[in-house]
C-alpha cells in the first residue's frame, strides 16, 4: 500500500473534522456558487466535490484510493483518473477550477497551471491553494488535535501525521508564496485579473489566490 493509499483510509476521520480545512472548503464553495461546471483538480476524498452545489461537477485525481473513497460520497457528479499535467477537458469549457492542496506535488508545475488555463472558458475563475514553502507543522497538529471530537480516533491523527510529514518531506517541489504566484498567473499564464491573493487560510500556513482568465 503506497503513500496515498494510506492517506486515503485516515483522511477524512481527521481532516474533515478539522475547523481550518472546512474553513477554506465552506469558503471556495461560496466564492464560485455561481458557477456552472467546475472541476476540482486532485480531488482527494471528495469532500469540496461534495460540498459544491453547482449543476455540473468533476472531479480528477490520478489515485484510485482517493477516486474511490469519493464515489462514496458524491450524491451526482463525475470523477476520472487524471494527471493534472494534461487535462482530459477541452479548451474553453469550464466555469471555475478548484485547485486546492495539489500544486505542490506536481513535477510541472507551470504545466498543469496552464491546463487550468486552458480549460478554463473566458472570464472563469480559478482558486488556487497550497502550503507556503515552510509551513508550521506542530501549529497545523497542534489545533487540529484540540478540535477532533474524542473516540478512537487516535490511530488515524497518527497515519495522517505520518503521511503528512512525508508528504511535506517529499512531494513540496513547488514552494511558492501568494505575490509569487500572483506574478506567474498574470505574467506567464494569462490570467487578467486577480480577485484575491493571501495567506490567510489554514492558520496563515496556505497562500490562496482566486484568479479570472
Amino acid at each position: 500500500m503506497n503513500l496515498w493509499d494510506r492517506y486515503a483510509q485516515s483522511y477524512d476521520m481527521v481532516l474533515e473534522k478539522v475547523f481550518f480545512y472546512r474553513e477554506l472548503h465552506d469558503d471556495v464553495a461560496a466564492k464560485i456558487k455561481g458557477c456552472q461546471k467546475i472541476v476540482d483538480i486532485g480531488t482527494g476524498t471528495g469532500n469540496f466535490l461534495a460540498k459544491a452545489t453547482n449543476p455540473y461537477k468533476f472531479g480528477v485525481d490520478n489515485n484510485d484510493s482517493m477516486l474511490r473513497y469519493a464515489s462514496r460520497k458524491l450524491k451526482y457528479g463525475t470523477l476520472s483518473k487524471q494527471e493534472i499535467e494534461f487535462l482530459g477537458f477541452k479548451s474553453d469549457s469550464v466555469d471555475a477550477v478548484i485547485c486546492i492542496n495539489v500544486l505542490y506535488t506536481s513535477e510541472q508545475p507551470m504545466q498543469a497551471l496552464k491546463e487550468m488555463h486552458r480549460v478554463l472558458r473566458q472570464g472563469g475563475i480559478l482558486a488556487l491553494s497550497g502550503p507556503l514553502p515552510s509551513p508550521d507543522f506542530e501549529l497545523l497538529k497542534k489545533r487540529a488535535v484540540e478540535t477532533l471530537p474524542a473516540g478512537d480516533i487516535a490511530p488515524h491523527i497518527a497515519v495522517v501525521e505520518e503521511c503528512s510529514r512525508q508528504i511535506l518531506a517529499t512531494s513540496i517541489r513547488n514552494k511558492f508564496t501568494a505575490p509569487q504566484l500572483e506574478e506567474i498567473l498574470k505574467n506567464e499564464i494569462g490570467f487578467s485579473i486577480i480577485l484575491e491573493s493571501h495567506h490567510r487560510y489554514y492558520l496563515a500556513q496556505n497562500y490562496f489566490l482566486l484568479a479570472r482568465k
